[in-house]
C-alpha cells in the first residue's frame, strides 16, 4: 500500500513540533508568556507533541499493543520516575506535587513521544532520512544566522547572551546546527562534494566564536574524529580535511584568542569559579543521596526554583543549578534507578548505531549519542535544553527499527 502523502504529512508535522519546541531556534520570546511558571510558551508545542502522539498511535494502531521489549522498559522506568522525583520532592521538603511535575513537562513529553511514535518510525510513516535532509538545511540556515546575530550585535534570536573572551556569547539552545554539523561532515567524506564543507565547519565556528563553550567545543571535535573514523570512503578527502584541520589548529592556537581560550582549560584561571560551583553541587548531592537507601534508589525529587525550600535544599539560590551538573544532577533527581534506565536506553542505540553505522540513520544516532556522552559530566542537553530531548525521542525511535513490529501493531487499512 502507498501511502507516501501521510508519511510527507506526519514527518513534516514531526519537524515542526521539534522546532517549536526550540522556541523556533529562538525567534520566539519564551519570557514574554510566563505565568507564575505554570504556563508558558512551551505549553503549546507540548500539548501539540503529546496530542499528536497520542492521535497518531491510536489511528493507526489496531488494538493498542504495544511490544515491551527492553528499551520500551526502561521508557516506562523513566517516566513513571519523572512522577517519582515530584513525589520524593513532596516528601522531603513539602513542596506541591504539581511544582515538582512542571519543570519535568519537556522530559516527559519526549519519553511519550519516544514510546508511541517508534512504531510510524520503523513503518516509515515518519521518514528519518526526510527529517534528517531538514535537520541539514534548518541547521546551517539557523547556524548562519546565529553567527550574523554574534558579529553584527543585531538581535535575531531570543536567546541568554553575555561577554566572553572579549566579544559576545550566545547561549544557543538548539540543536540544529550541530546535528547538521555532523550530517554534513559526514556526507563530506562519503561523497566528496565540497558543498557539505559548508555545514560542517559552520558548526565548528559556532563552537569557536558564539556560544565559546569549552566542554561543547570538546565535545564537537571527539564526534567529527569518530565520524572520521567510521567513514571509510574517500580516503584521499580524508587526508586533505586532517591536514586541513592541522593547519587550523596550529593557526587557531598561535593567535591571541586561541591563547586566551587555551588559559581558559587552566583550573588555577577566572574561570574556574563555574568548576567550584559544581564540586560544591555534586558534594551537595552526594551528601543527600548518602542520607536514605530510598534516596540513593529514587532520588531527592525535582526542586522548583519557586518553592523556597526545595530550592535551598538543592543549592538553587547558590548558583549551583541542574543545568551546569549534568549527570549527576540526573542521579540527583532521579537516583539509580533513573541511572540504570537512561544507561540501558544509550547502549541499546549505540548497539543500532553501530550495526548501522554506514546509514545516515544509523549515523545520525551515533553522532548524537558521542556529542552528548562526551559533554553529560557537566551538560545534559537531551535532560532538559531546547530541542534536545524531542531529537533524543527520534533517536531512540530509530533504534527500535530493529525490533520486529507486528503485523497487528500497523493498520494501513486506516491510512489515508
Amino acid at each position: 500500500m502507498k501511502y507516501g502523502t501521510s508519511s510527507r504529512r506526519y514527518t513534516h508535522f514531526f519537524i515542526i513540533i521539534v522546532a517549536l519546541s526550540d522556541n523556533l531556534f529562538g525567534l520566539l520570546n519564551a519570557d514574554s508568556i510566563n505565568i507564575k511558571g505554570i504556563f508558558n510558551l512551551d505549553i503549546v508545542w507540548q500539548m501539540l507533541a503529546s496530542g499528536f502522539a497520542i492521535y497518531i498511535y491510536w489511528k493507526n494502531s489496531k488494538n493498542g499493543r504495544i511490544i515491551l521489549n527492553w528499551m520500551n522498559v526502561c521508557i516506562l522506568l523513566l517516566l513513571a520516575s519523572c512522577f517519582v522525583a515530584a513525589l520524593q520532592c513532596t516528601l522531603i521538603t513539602g513542596q506541591p506535587f504539581i511544582r515538582g511535575i512542571l519543570p519535568q513537562r519537556t522530559f516527559i513529553v519526549a519519553l511519550l513521544c519516544a514510546f508511541l511514535l517508534q512504531g510510524l518510525v520503523a513503518s516509515k510513516l515518519i521518514d528519518i532520512n526526510q527529517i534528517i535532509d531538514m535537520f541539514v538545511v534548518i541547521g546551517t540556515v539557523v547556524g548562519v544566522a546565529y553567527l550574523f546575530q554574534a558579529v553584527s550585535g543585531v538581535q535575531i534570536f531570543h536567546v541568554l547572551q553575555n561577554e566572553r573572551y572579549g566579544s559576545a556569547r550566545l547561549y544557543m539552545q538548539s540543536c540544529f546546527p550541530d546535528m547538521a554539523g555532523f550530517i554534513g561532515f559526514w556526507r563530506l567524506l562519503e561523497t566528496g562534494r565540497i558543498k557539505y564543507a559548508f555545514p560542517a565547519f559552520l558548526t565548528i565556528i559556532l563552537s569557536l566564536f558564539v556560544s565559546k563553550g569549552r566542554l561543547e567545543l570538546i565535545a564537537l571535535l571527539v564526534t567529527y574524529f569518530l565520524v572520521m573514523l567510521v567513514v571509510r570512503r574517500k580516503a584521499d578527502i580524508k587526508f586533505y580535511l586532517i591536514s586541513f584541520f592541522s593547519l587550523c589548529v596550529v593557526l587557531f592556537i598561535s593567535s591571541s584568542y586561541g591563547e586566551r581560550l587555551l588559559a581558559n582549560f587552566n583550573s588555577s584561571s577566572v574561570e574556574s569559579d563555574t568548576t567550584s560551583i559544581r564540586r560544591q553541587g555534586r558534594l551537595l548531592y552526594s551528601t543527600q543521596l548518602q542520607e536514605s537507601v530510598v534516596n540513593r534508589i529514587f532520588g531527592c525529587g525535582y526542586p522548583n526554583v519557586l518553592y523556597s525550600p526545595a530550592a535551598h535544599r538543592a543549592g538553587l539560590d547558590e548558583g549551583i543549578i541542574l543545568g551546569d551538573n549534568g549527570i549527576f544532577a540526573f542521579i540527583y533527581v532521579h537516583g539509580f534507578l533513573g541511572l540504570i534506565a537512561i544507561v540501558s536506553i544509550v547502549l541499546l542505540v549505540l548497539r543500532f548505531a553501530l550495526l548501522n553505522i554506514k546509514s545516515e540513520a544509523g549515523l545520525f544516532c551515533f553522532t548524537f549519542l558521542s556529542f552528548s556522552l562526551v559533554a553529560c559530566s557537566n551538560i545534559t542537553w537531551w535532560w532538559f535544553s531546547g530541542a534536545w530531548p524531542m531529537t533524543f525521542a527520534l533517536v531512540i525511535c530509530c533504534a527500535q527499527t530493529e525490533v520486529s513490529l507486528d503485523n497487528e501493531f500497523l493498520s494501513h487499512k486506516k491510512l489515508k
